[in-house]
């Protein structure tokens, strides 16, 4: 081509034709649980109908504390704590005319023709929250026997010393205790603590290092050596609301002594 020849576009060209965008709704289901999609229910799939407690078979329908479900310019539709609120109840995914729909239904019952209350159309989204799992007996003495702090705070410094009274029905007496421990997971046979306890009763102060066990009867068990005037024993420890429940146990394994602590700050 010459140098400033005009360039003369083609005029049979044809525009691209503009891209199909399904309309939102009408054909698939995302279900959410706790914020994190886990699946998406095609057409095909919601022309059968799905049982959404058996879609999550790892997730007890039990702990299900609420569904929400809603789309463009629908909804939300939401039901707390449906196991219990809505029971004999299941909830379902489906076609109604074309579009995503949910409703709670009795097995075999239809959920198209279910009670208005139970039932939303024309949603793409089903949100499903559960509830929060029960901390485990670890996890409430390392978070010091205090309720989860959920804020953006810094989490607080799980305490190390605990002072309360408990009282020893072998020797009947009522002892003060005064409890250095690390509540924090550790290996077995190491040292995570001192216990220094009086009694006045006998004018007698104890002291016993304590060596961690592991795990009994849903406590952290831990040997108490006695270091002055105490006998060796098995202290166990677990929280009891905010407070730290004590129980002593002689060698031979009866249970001797009951005690309830309460942080230092």
């Amino acid at each position: 081509m010459a140098c400033g020849s005009e360039i003369t576009p083609p005029t049979n060209v044809e525009p691209a034709p503009a891209p199909v965008v399904p309309v939102i709704g009408e054909h698939s289901i995302d279900i959410i649980v706790d914020g994190q999609k886990v699946v998406t229910l095609a057409e095909a799939r919601l022309r059968g109908r799905v049982r959404l407690d058996e879609l999550l078979p790892t997730t007890s329908y039990l702990l299900w504390s609420s569904i929400a479900a809603y789309g463009p310019g629908v909804g939300p539709a939401e039901w707390l704590d449906p196991s219990s609120n809505f029971a004999g109840l299941v909830p379902e995914a489906f076609l109604n005319g074309g579009v995503g729909a949910m409703a709670l239904v009795e097995l075999g019952g239809d959920p198209a023709v279910a009670d208005s209350a139970l039932r939303i159309a024309g949603i793409d989204e089903i949100h499903i929250t559960l509830a929060p799992r029960p901390r485990t007996w670890r996890e409430e003495l390392a978070d010091g026997c205090t309720a989860v702090d959920t804020s953006e705070r810094p989490r607080a410094v799980t305490p190390r010393r605990w002072k309360g009274p408990s009282y020893n029905w072998n020797a009947p007496s009522h002892w003060m205790n005064d409890l250095e421990i690390d509540l924090g997971d550790g290996p077995a046979g190491a040292r995570i603590g001192r216990l220094r306890a009086y009694t006045p009763d006998f004018d007698l102060t104890c002291v016993s290092e304590l060596y961690r066990i592991g795990e009994r009867n849903g406590r952290l068990a831990m040997r108490g050596v006695h270091q002055r005037n105490c006998a060796t024993g098995v202290v166990e420890l677990a929280c009891k609301g905010d407070q730290l429940e004590l129980r002593w146990y002689r060698s031979d394994g009866t249970y001797t002594e009951h005690g309830m602590l309460t942080a230092v700050p």
